[in-house]
């Protein structure tokens, strides 16, 4: 009611004439009066102890659109976030998901123009839930085609696969290389261990070594994630298979000294790869030269074929030799 009048008398800083509109019934609960009140600064105060007596309690919902687009904008819009917190706005539904799961929290990491520590420690410390799982996206408006995203098979380089994708804050930071926004939530709770399944297709190890962040990977593993956490069903891949994929030994051998195993096999399907298999296909030598050292000798024959298979058919034919002199080394006797 008189929201119009309400914005007027805020515009001409006029305090009579807004706590007539306030007698009168005006609601104080409009987005555009927030606007309205950042641009007026000596109102903010007396509109922010009005605002707490007339919904002492909160207003649920009230104030989300604003938070959203001051978090897009931090932090040019600190003064508007500062106000938000001081109007006890950023808490309790407004803090939660929207229908596609979406919280303030993700929108901060994802984002913001610059993700900022600051504001996600505002965040949690205002009750954000370190572990909300929701669906990925890439707007505020979630613009979405649905919850799935096309995704090109890191296993098969000419493969484009769709499948649903949902994520958590702790995978959005990790995507998004904040390792000191990575070791906030892991010390606000974030599930390091987080399965790939539900629709969530990586655990957060997982996701780390497929970006190659060598930091975030070490960060995890001094934080307990397990090295050898099952895959999704039909893609992905264990973090020592995405180590291969990238020829990252130093990764490789880290992920081996915390107990990586050779022996958890890779998704089902057409695109699932051991790690000899993801080295020889992407061509990476000293990666196939390592897993071989310390694994202590051959990987099983059937293995070896089809790991010399795909490096030849992706003309890697340094790697399929090698792997052939491996094996004949082993055996004393291999044969073609």
């Amino acid at each position: 009611m008189w929201p119009g009048a309400v914005e007027l008398a805020i515009q001409r800083e006029d305090l009579p004439l807004l706590d007539e509109m306030i007698a009168r019934g005006a609601s104080l609960s409009d987005d555009g009066l927030l606007e309205a009140v950042i641009s007026h600064p000596s109102m903010i105060e007396p509109f922010r102890e009005r605002f707490l007596k007339a919904y002492p309690q909160g207003c649920a919902g009230y104030g989300r659109a604003t938070i959203i687009a001051a978090v897009i904008e931090y932090p040019e819009s600190s003064r508007l976030i500062d106000m938000l917190f001081a109007f006890n706005l950023v808490s309790g539904v407004n803090l939660l998901g929207d229908k596609y799961g979406i919280t303030v929290l993700a929108i901060a990491i994802k984002l913001a123009r610059r993700p900022d520590i600051r504001l996600i420690e505002r965040l949690l410390d205002a009750g954000s839930d370190a572990n909300v799982t929701m669906a990925n996206f890439t707007d505020p408006g979630h613009s979405l085609g649905g919850q799935f995203d096309s995704l090109r098979d890191p296993l098969d380089c000419t493969s484009t696969i769709r499948l649903p994708i949902k994520t958590t804050p702790l995978l959005l930071s990790i995507l998004e290389g904040e390792a000191d926004i990575v070791r906030l939530l892991i010390e606000r709770g974030a599930d390091v261990n987080k399965a790939a399944r539900f629709g969530i297709s990586r655990t957060p190890l997982q996701q780390a070594a497929e970006l190659n962040n060598l930091e975030i990977v070490s960060l995890l593993l001094k934080n307990g994630a397990d090295v050898n956490a099952s895959t999704a069903i039909f893609t992905g891949a264990t973090a020592l298979q995405f180590a291969a994929i990238h020829g990252n030994c130093e990764m490789a051998s880290l992920l081996l000294d915390h107990g990586a195993r050779f022996d958890v096999p890779p998704p089902k399907g057409p695109y699932g790869r051991w790690p000899l298999e993801a080295a020889a296909e992407n061509g990476r030598l000293d990666m196939i030269q390592l897993l071989w050292d310390v694994n202590n000798g051959p990987f099983e024959d059937k293995q070896c074929q089809s790991a010399m298979r795909l490096a030849e058919y992706y003309g890697h034919f340094g790697c399929r030799d090698l792997i052939k002199e491996l094996m004949a080394k082993s055996s004393g006797e291999y044969q073609i």
